[in-house]
């Protein structure tokens, strides 16, 4: 049995996203990012976006997509509750962790 588990990942026993219950951001979520981003940012969000709707494609899921939607503004909130350069590269430093942290666990390790 153990050997059968091996090559299951956590993402695979996690629901698939569909139209219906995809979380989408608000129009003024959607207007606070755009608003944070310069040129730079704007072009990595879209890179990200695309290859996740690509993915989502693939895989009939569109949890990729959700996943970039919710890692963008969970980011734009950690930027704007933690504004100083010291905490920005700590925001910068944790979203490249390679295990994915929550909005919380960052929060805590900026606060502690």
């Amino acid at each position: 049995m153990d050997s059968e588990r091996e090559g299951v990942s956590v993402l695979s026993a996690l629901p698939a996203v569909t139209l219906e219950t995809m979380e989408l951001p608000t129009p003024e979520q959607v207007e606070a990012v755009k608003a944070s981003l310069n040129a730079e940012g704007a072009e990595a969000f879209a890179e990200e976006f695309f290859q996740a709707m690509w993915l989502s494609k693939e895989r009939g899921d569109l949890r990729p997509v959700q996943d970039v939607i919710d890692a963008w503004y969970g980011s734009l909130l950690l930027v704007q509750k933690y504004p100083k350069p010291r905490d920005l590269d700590a925001v910068l430093r944790a979203r490249r962790n390679e295990t994915p942290m929550t909005y919380d666990e960052v929060t805590a390790a900026l606060d502690a």
